[in-house]
């Protein structure tokens, strides 16, 4: 019987994304989530996590891309632009991409985000990255150092076969550009997954996501598996934070739905935690 790992990302992004995934926990179908900490919606976060504790690990979703960083800015001044605030995605890559994205600021801004974590009540049993930037090989090694030193056991590794199901076009761009970054080595530590392998990449922002929901159920590999999801209640005030926005509510009817539900209640999956995940 194969392991999965239902991990919801962006706990914390706001209160209307908190409730989508805390229902989606309580409905025994996400199995885990991962935790921003400087987004509008992590106090609330925080006020669930004692009532989620016990039906799904909970970890840190490192952020580099949006809002400002957990440090003064001032001490980590290659992860900002003049404002103080985390450059965009595309500016990040350049900047870590032209050397300029310097290893100990990710390193002091990954031990801040673990520590505001804890501070909430929180003992991280993974870590992964907003918009996968710990693929960025001047981010990896410094996020899984941090992890590592704060007993974090399991850090995301954001890789799916090319020819994975379900295949889209964009799903093969994101898998190779993840494959091509991480490729490059990393200084620091090294990258230990909670789980043999990760899915989810090609289900984002789909538009039949359900369907392709059901074609990646019945394709996953043996062993353990992480699926990456991204449900929430429709929250527009996400827009100014995040890109994806209305994809969440799908996400989250297309896991409560009777044909999903039953596919994953048909006995050749065990849903666990990542504390209950074998070894990758």
């Amino acid at each position: 019987m194969g392991q999965l790992v239902v991990n919801a990302d962006d706990f914390g992004l706001s209160s209307l994304v908190d409730d989508g995934i805390a229902e989606a926990v309580e409905a025994g179908v996400v199995t885990s989530v991962s935790v921003m900490v400087n987004t509008p919606g992590f106090d609330d976060a925080m006020r669930r996590a004692p009532a989620l504790v016990a039906r799904a690990s909970i970890g840190l979703h490192f952020n580099l891309t949006t809002g400002a960083p957990v440090s003064p800015a001032a001490d980590v001044p290659s992860l900002v632009d003049r404002a103080g605030r985390f450059l965009a995605l595309g500016a990040l890559v350049r900047r870590a991409v032209s050397g300029r994205l310097r290893p100990d600021d990710v390193r002091r801004e990954a031990d801040a985000q673990l520590a505001r974590l804890r501070s909430g009540g929180v003992a991280p049993t993974h870590a992964d990255s907003h918009r996968h930037v710990h693929a960025l090989p001047a981010v990896r090694g410094a996020l899984a150092a941090a992890a590592a030193s704060a007993g974090v056991p399991a850090v995301r590794r954001p890789l799916e076969p090319l020819r994975a199901r379900p295949v889209n076009a964009a799903a093969l761009a994101k898998r190779a550009f993840l494959a091509a970054a991480w490729a490059v080595p990393s200084s620091g530590v090294r990258v230990r997954p909670g789980t043999t392998a990760f899915r989810g990449l090609a289900l984002l922002g789909v538009r039949r996501y359900a369907e392709d929901l059901l074609v990646l159920l019945d394709a996953l590999p043996a062993g353990s598996t992480e699926l990456m999801v991204h449900p929430g209640r429709d929250d527009p005030s996400v827009a100014a934070w995040d890109p994806y926005v209305t994809e969440r509510a799908v996400e989250l009817a297309a896991l409560l739905s009777a044909p999903v539900r039953e596919r994953l209640g048909r006995g050749d999956l065990r849903l666990v935690p990542f504390n209950a995940a074998g070894p990758a």
